[in-house]
Parts: structure tokens; sequence; C-alpha cells
């Protein structure tokens, strides 16, 4: 009997392994895309400090800029160059071989925007714009004189935001936030953005779970009978 109960256990707990890694995580966008950045009146609604409208449909999504001198013009549309871990362009912070990785603490503070949890782990509610600033910090766009770094000094909220995305350490290595790099109809770089999409059980993750449960509770009520 202890054997298969151990035999059991292993079983769900191999699956259950199986549900943690079926976690999905849909872009709103793929590599080809065309995308418009909003007018600022029509992007008020939606969250994220820019918001992109995909194609021709109704796909929304928000996003904040990785790279401060690199630019995007409302209404217009863009290709979407590829999805990756970095920015191609690199920005003030500048490039290596072509690419400016994206910090883990970008990463985690992006992950927590997505989740909706900005306020349960940094003690402050969501602000858009505060965001944008400790992005932009968080990817060494800041270090030049600025308006932006005179309004990061100012902003205590995103000073925050930067603190708690940094003694967060490599946590953010794990979560699968990319960059999103766009180029204009000419092919020259425009702005790179967060992109990404909090994590959600696939339906075939929840049957997988639901069967171990219930083979769980069948076995516990045949020792109980017996």
């Amino acid at each position: 009997m202890k054997k298969m109960l151990k035999i059991f256990m292993g079983t769900v707990l191999l699956a259950l392994s199986f549900a943690v890694s079926a976690l999905a995580l849909p872009y709103p966008v793929v590599q080809g895309n065309s995308v418009t950045m909003l007018s600022n009146d029509t992007a008020a609604q939606y969250e994220g400090h820019y918001q992109y409208k995909v194609g021709s449909g109704s796909t929304v999504f928000g996003a904040f800029c990785l790279e401060l001198n690199e630019y995007f013009t409302p209404g217009s549309s863009y290709k979407v160059s590829n999805i990756a871990s970095y920015a191609e362009n690199g920005g003030v912070g500048g490039a290596v071989n072509g690419r400016d990785d994206l910090s883990d603490a970008t990463k985690w503070l992006f992950y927590h925007f997505l989740n909706k949890d900005i306020l349960a782990v940094t003690g402050n509610a969501e602000n858009d714009y505060s965001l944008q600033l400790a992005f932009w910090k968080l990817e060494g766009e800041l270090e030049t004189a600025s308006s932006y770094r005179t309004d990061f000094m100012k902003n205590t909220v995103a000073q925050d935001y930067y603190n708690d995305a940094l003694a967060s350490g490599s946590a953010g290595a794990s979560y699968d936030v990319m960059a999103m790099n766009l180029v204009d109809r000419n092919g020259k770089f425009a702005q790179s953005q967060l992109v990404g999409a909090a994590p959600v059980p696939e339906p075939g993750t929840m049957m997988l779970l639901g069967f171990g449960m219930l083979g769980l509770a069948v076995y516990g009520k045949r020792r109980m009978n017996k």
C-alpha cells in the first residue's frame, strides 16, 4: 500500500510540475505586426504611458518607452521589427553589439504593472508617468541632463518604484518581459517599448490540476473506507 501511495503521489507531483510550466504568457503583438500609436486624447482611456493599436483590429495595449532619445508620431504606423530581450538601438544608455539588454529590475517592475499588483509590492498606487520615469532610470536613460531627469528627481513615487525594483535583485530574470522594437516605413529605428502579459493558466493546465486534485480526493476516500 505504501508503495502504491508513493507512486500515486509521484504522479500527482509530476502533473503539477507540468501544470506550473504550462503557464501561458501571451503577447499582444508578434514580429511583423503593424502597430499605431494612439493620439493623446484617445490614449487616455487605456493603461500604460503610451498605447498602441494592433493593425486594423481592436487589440489595444499599454506600453512604456525604453529609450529616451528615439521618437514616434501619434497616429503613425510602425512595424514590429522583433520581440526580443533587448532594445536594438540602445538609446541614451547605449548598446553593446547592437543590443541593450533589459535589466532584471525593469522586468520585475513591468511584470507587476501587468499583474496589477503595483500597490501591493511597492506601497504606491499605479501611476503610469511615474512608472515611465522609473523605467527610464532603470535602463540608464536619465544619466544626462533632461527635463525627465529633473522630473524623476522631484517624483518620490518614481523613486520608490525604482528603489523597489532594484531591491528585487534577480527576481525579474524569470519573467518573460520583452522589448518590442519598432521601425518606420523606411526601416529606421523608432522607439522600443516594453511588452508582455501577466501569466494565465491555459485551459489544459486547469484540467490537469483538476484531475490531480480529484485523484487525491478519491484515493483519500478509499483509504478512509478501508
